[in-house]
């Protein structure tokens, strides 16, 4: 019932690895950490491999965690706690350190990683550092990116526009590009209409925002997808740009199935490159 709930998922749907790589057999994920995907409602990923912090919102037996990490056949025996600002949390090894003869579904890289549970957040990092930034950043203790109003704009404007998954950044897409774009974010979503995907972009002032606005109207009305080698205007079926301020919010409509966002992200397309300005 769970891995169908998982697989009848929108292909685009970004989902972290802790929660993928059992896919399809779930049941490992409870057996080895005493997770129950089932109570998973929100999840973040961030940082860049190997250093990445992933973050799950839900409905934790912490008993049932703390019973199955210590009965785990395979990594039990490298098992330790620590504690952090009052919150415990487990260790397997070393930071960052693989051993490939205790690859699991669950641990593919062989990785023993950090757990904690911190009042209906649980934490999974692979490296200790990672570990105790989460719980600084979950005490208020140390700023994070939800502080920044420009990201959290972003983020606001997205859930806003009914996306279920989404990717912000406040980097360029290019390297080293000069841009007037402050925050980039871009998601996707479905309705009764359809797919469609969304585009903000927070910009250093309204005029920027305005001349991004143009610049990804153009893009979309006479461009060509550097991927698919289509033009953009056989790949949507309409599209709406709204300039509040000094962001930019594009909601565009997929001519086909769910995912030409993230293919865009991931292939740096002009479109984007055009809405960060």
């Amino acid at each position: 019932m769970i891995a169908d709930y998982f697989l009848g998922m929108p292909r685009d749907a970004l989902i972290p690895d802790l929660l993928r790589d059992p896919a399809p057999d779930f049941g490992d994920l409870t057996a080895d950490l005493g997770i129950d995907p089932s109570r998973v409602f929100l999840a973040i990923t961030a940082g860049t491999p190997p250093e990445t912090y992933q973050v799950l919102e839900g409905d934790f037996d912490a008993a049932r965690i703390d019973a199955a990490v210590r009965s785990d056949p395979i990594w039990s025996d490298l098992l330790s706690t620590a504690e952090h600002r009052g919150v415990t949390y487990y260790a397997w090894g070393g930071d960052l350190e693989m051993d490939l003869t205790r690859v699991t579904n669950v641990r593919p890289l062989g990785r023993g990683g950090r757990l904690a549970l911190d009042t209906g957040f649980l934490y999974w990092v692979p490296w200790t550092a990672g570990m105790e930034g989460l719980i600084d950043a979950g005490a208020g203790a140390v700023p994070t990116l939800a502080d920044d109003p420009r990201l959290a704009r972003a983020a606001r404007a997205l859930a806003a526009s009914g996306v279920y998954s989404a990717i912000l950044t406040d980097r360029p897409l290019v390297e080293g590009a000069a841009m007037s774009g402050l925050v980039l974010g871009i998601g996707g979503g479905r309705d009764e209409a359809g797919a469609f995907w969304v585009v903000v972009a927070v910009h250093a002032g309204a005029a920027a925002a305005e001349e991004a606005a143009a610049s990804f109207r153009s893009v979309l009305t006479e461009g060509v997808s550097a991927v698919t080698h289509e033009p953009w205007s056989e790949r949507v079926t309409g599209f709406d740009i709204e300039v509040e301020d000094d962001m930019l919010v594009g909601v565009v409509r997929s001519a086909g199935r769910e995912g030409d966002w993230l293919q865009a992200y991931y292939g740096r397309e002009m479109l984007l490159v055009a809405a960060q300005g």
